[in-house]
């Protein structure tokens, strides 16, 4: 997963898939920012949707636009380091395992 177009009160992401497995995942996500060397989860509100989207085998980019400002206590991020994870889950493994990719920014 990568992340562009970074904004206080959004962003795009991008998974791109290089494996031969096929990958779900939900429209909901985390978000943190470091303060005195931890992560504190920023409670964006409620954001989860029941909808699912699928990540096809070998090289597949898929882009999503988040938009987290109507969800913030303030306006909008404060300036900081933050960590945006989502949860991908493979159903055509022989157990069906999930895993959480994560990727850091910065809002000036």
């Amino acid at each position: 997963m990568h992340v562009t177009d970074v904004t206080s009160t959004g962003l795009t992401f991008f998974f791109s898939n290089q494996t031969d497995m096929e990958f779900i995942y939900g429209s909901d996500y985390r978000l943190y920012i470091r303060e005195d060397d931890m992560w504190r989860f920023v409670n964006p509100g409620s954001f989860f949707t029941s909808e699912g989207y699928t990540i096809l085998p070998l090289s597949q980019t898929v882009p999503m636009t988040v938009n987290f400002s109507w969800a913030l206590e303030e306006d909008e991020l404060a300036p900081g380091e933050y960590k945006f994870t989502k949860t991908i889950f493979s159903p055509t493994q022989m157990e069906p395992g999930e895993q959480t990719v994560e990727q850091r920014f910065i809002i000036g």
